[in-house]
């Protein structure tokens, strides 16, 4: 009977031990901001920055699972020739990586939007992509509704403020 309860704590640890290796969905924030101008053309600006893997590394945060359960291999896979566990001296975080990491941002950043998009209402007839910018591990895509605002659209996605500027005198 030990045995089998040793057996069991064995495989229980075991199991967590492969657990905690498992690969987490890059942590991301986003911002969502609006504009509605004096004719009622309502615009957007979406911006989604997520964590960085470690250059150098072995691509940690590019496996996992994203919006809908789909991941890509976290260390090459089928297309790179590498199983897992299996790394070689080029697994340096290279021109792939870096490929794949720039397509999980677009697919991230884009399934966002519209999900922001879906959740506000902002956009109830749709919307055309004015821009789309991305820099290291973040993107911007900015955009304009096909419909025009309403009066209650006006009060519940006010403008933001003005920045003033302020000149100081350098005496």
């Amino acid at each position: 009977m030990k045995f089998v309860h040793c057996l069991f704590i064995f495989l229980t640890l075991g199991l967590t031990a492969c657990a905690s290796r498992e690969h987490k969905p890059p942590k991301t924030t986003d911002t969502f901001t609006t504009l509605i101008q004096t004719d009622g053309t309502k615009q957007f600006s979406y911006t989604l920055a997520m964590e960085m893997p470690p250059r150098g590394g072995h691509g940690k945060g590019m496996g996992g699972k994203g919006p809908g359960g789909k991941g890509g291999p976290p260390h090459g896979g089928p297309d790179g020739g590498k199983g897992p566990g299996r790394h070689g001296p080029d697994d340096s975080g290279g021109p792939d990586d870096e490929h794949r990491f720039d397509d999980q941002l677009k697919h991230l950043t884009e399934e966002g939007l519209l999900a922001k998009l879906e959740d506000t209402a902002y956009c109830r007839n749709g919307y055309r992509q004015l821009q789309s910018q991305s820099k290291r591990g973040a993107m911007n895509i900015t955009g304009e509704c096909y419909d025009k605002a309403t009066d209650a659209e006006r009060t519940q996605f006010p403008n933001p403020e003005a920045k003033k500027v302020v000149e100081e005198r350098l005496d």
